[in-house]
C-alpha cells in the first residue's frame, strides 16, 4: 500500500494531536508549532549527464522545528534520492527527526540537541551512474549553500545517498565557503573515513547497531517480552540499515532466518550464514537474489513467516491493515522510517505484537551523526569503541524513558515514544517563545 506524501504528513499530524492534546493536554500554540514546519525550500538542479545531455531535477529541504538555540545547534536530517520525494513526504520525515532527537540521550537533560530536517531530489536513482549521483550532490551544495551550514543545517545520508555522495556535497560546499572562517566539514555527516574524509568511526553501522541496543534495552526492562536466548529475525531490506543489522546479528545473539529486498527474498528456518550472505551481497550489487544458502521465496511470503523479531528496514508503509493480521512475530522492530500505517497499530496490539517504533528504534543514525558533528566542530576525534559505547548509552536511555512512559500512562510503546518526545519539546518551546504553561498541561 502506497501513501502519498500528503497522507503521510496528515498521519504524522494526527499522531501529534492525539498525544499532545488527548494525553498531555498541551497548549494549542505548542500543537501548532509541532504540526507545522518552520521552512521548506524548493529548488532545481541542473545535471549534465554522462552523455552530455542536460536534465533539471526538483529538490526540497524542509526544517520542522528546533527547540534549541538555532544559533548554535543546527537542524539535522538526511538527504534522499527517490521518485517519492516531495514537500509533504519530507515534512513528515523531518518531524520524525525532531522526535528522535528529543527521545534518545544518556540522561534526562542530555538529548541529541538538533531540530528535525529532511531533504531530497526527485529521481529514480537506478537511472544514474555513480558519477552522475555525485554531480547531483555537487549541484545540491550550490543550491543550498545559503541555508545550510555547521550551525544552521547539517545534512546526512539517506535513501540512495552514501558516503561518496556526502563527500561530493561537502567538497563542493567547502569550495564555495572556504574563506568564511568556519569548519565546513560539519555541514554534513556520514562522510567517509578514508583519505581524511572526516567521518566518524561506527557511523556506517550506527542505525543497525542502534536497533540492537534498543531491543536489548527494552528486553531488560520488559521481563515479560518472552524472547528466547537466541531469537530468530527476519529482515526486510538490504540497504545500509538492514545490512548493518544483519552484519551485527551474531554479536547480539540473533539468528537471521530470512532477508528480502527489491530482488526477492531468501529464507532458511535453521539460520542463514550471515558471512556468506554479506559476501554474496557484495558480489551481487547488494541484492539477495541468487543466494544459495537459503530458499528463494517471495517478499510477501517472507514477511508473514514465523519469527521472533521482524525488522522492516526498507521503506515506509509496508505494514498495513491488509498484512498486519498475518504477521507471526513477537516484536516488530522498526528500522525504516514510518514502516507501519496508523491503521495497522491496533491490529498488531490485539495480536500481542510489541512494536518498537521508528522514532526510538532507528535513532542510532542521527545519534552518531551528532557525535560526528561534535568531532568536526571541536576537532577532537573518537575511536569506534568510544562511539559504540556512547551510542549504547544514548539508545538505552531513550528505551528506558519510553518504557517508563508506557508504564505510567498505560499505553503502547509508540504512543509512549511520542509522549517522551513531546514532553521534552514543550517546555523548550515555552522557554524559547516566552509562553506560559497552562494549568491543564501535564508537562
Amino acid at each position: 500500500m502506497t501513501l502519498t506524501g500528503e497522507q503521510m504528513w496528515e498521519n504524522e499530524k494526527q499522531r501529534i494531536h492525539s498525544v499532545g492534546e488527548g494525553i498531555l493536554r498541551l497548549e494549542p500554540e505548542i500543537i501548532d508549532e509541532l504540526t507545522t514546519c518552520k521552512r521548506d525550500f524548493g529548488f532545481t538542479i541542473r545535471l549534465v549527464r554522462d552523455n552530455g545531455k542536460v536534465e533539471h531535477l526538483s529538490g526540497w529541504r524542509v526544517w520542522h522545528r528546533n527547540p534549541y538555540n538555532t544559533g548554535q545547534r543546527p537542524y539535522k536530517g538526511g538527504f534522499m534520492r527517490a521518485p517519492s520525494v516531495g514537500r509533504d513526504l519530507l515534512r513528515a520525515k523531518a518531524a520524525l527527526m525532531t522526535f528522535k532527537c528529543a527521545i534518545v540521550g544518556p540522561t534526562e537533560d542530555e538529548r541529541v540537541p538538533f531540530g528535525g530536517a529532511k531533504g531530497g531530489i526527485r529521481c529514480n536513482p537506478g537511472d544514474y551512474s555513480p558519477g552522475e549521483a555525485r554531480r547531483q550532490m555537487e549541484q545540491v551544495a550550490e543550491e543550498l549553500t545559503d541555508i545550510v551550514g555547521p550551525t544552521k543545517d547539517s545534512l546526512g545520508p539517506d535513501v540512495a545517498i552514501g558516503a561518496e555522495e556526502i563527500r561530493a556535497f561537502v567538497t563542493r560546499y567547502s569550495a564555495i565557503n572556504q574563506n568564511k572562517g568556519f569548519p565546513c566539514g560539519a555541514v554534513a555527516t556520514g562522510k567517509p573515513l578514508e583519505n581524511a574524509g572526516g567521518g566518524c568511526p561506527g557511523r556506517l553501522f550506527a542505525t543497525g547497531r542502534g536497533l540492537h541496543y534498543t531491543l536489548r534495552g527494552i528486553s531488560r526492562l520488559y521481563f515479560g517480552l518472552g524472547l528466547p536466548k537466541q531469537p530468530r529475525a527476519i529482515v526486510q531490506g538490504c540497504g545500509n540499515v538492514g545490512r548493518a543489522y544483519i552484519a551485527l546479528a551474531k554479536e547480539f545473539g540473533v539468528d537471521v532466518i530470512g532477508v528480502s529486498d527489491i530482488s526477492g527474498a531468501v529464507y532458511n528456518p535453521r539460520g542463514i550464514n550471515v558471512r556468506e550472505l554479506l559476501v554474496h551481497l557484495q558480489k551481487n550489487g547488494g541484492l539477495v537474489n541468487g543466494f544459495n544458502g537459503a530458499e528463494a521465496i517471495s517478499g510477501e511470503e517472507l514477511l508473514t513467516n514465523e519469527c521472533d523479531i521482524l525488522v522492516p528496514a526498507a521503506t515506509e508503509n509496508v505494514i498495513t491493515p491488509a498484512n498486519a493480521n498475518l504477521l507471526r512475530c513477537r516484536v516488530l522492530l522498526e528500522g525504516a522510517n514510518a514502516p507501519t500505517l496508523p491503521e495497522a497499530d491496533p491490529i498488531l496490539k490485539e495480536k500481542g505484537i510489541m512494536v518498537i517504533p521508528d522514532i526510538l528504534a532507528n535513532a542510532g543514525g542521527v545519534t552518531v551523526s551528532y557525535f560526528e558533528w561534535c568531532q568536526d566542530t571541536q576537532g577532537k576525534f573518537w575511536s569506534e569503541e568510544q562511539t559504540n559505547k556512547e551510542l549504547e548509552q544514548y539508545m538505552t536511555g531513550g528505551a528506558q524513558r519510553v518504557v517508563e512512559a508506557a508504564t505510567r500512562f498505560k499505553v503502547d510503546l509508540r504512543t509512549a515514544a511520542y509522549i517522551v518526545a513531546l514532553s521534552y519539546c514543550a517546555p523548550a518551546f515555552r522557554k524559547k517563545h516566552g509562553w506560559k504553561k497552562s494549568e491543564g498541561s501535564l508537562v
